[in-house]
């Protein structure tokens, strides 16, 4: 059950993040939005924490 509910947090984290840099960020660089979505995809919640960061909070 625990499983289930880790799986279906990284699916969510991933769907995220690519939702959000598909959509609203449009001033970011073509390679830059390829690695966070790439990242996304291998990391996901990693990627959605670190994106959260350093994106979202314009700290990058």
């Amino acid at each position: 059950m625990l499983y289930r509910l880790g799986i279906f947090f990284a699916v969510v984290a991933m769907v995220w993040v690519i939702y959000d840099i598909l959509v609203y960020q449009k001033r970011m660089k073509d390679l830059q939005k390829i690695l966070w979505i790439a990242g996304a995809i291998v990391f996901s919640l990693l990627t959605a924490i670190l994106y959260f960061i350093f994106i979202k909070k314009g700290k990058f």
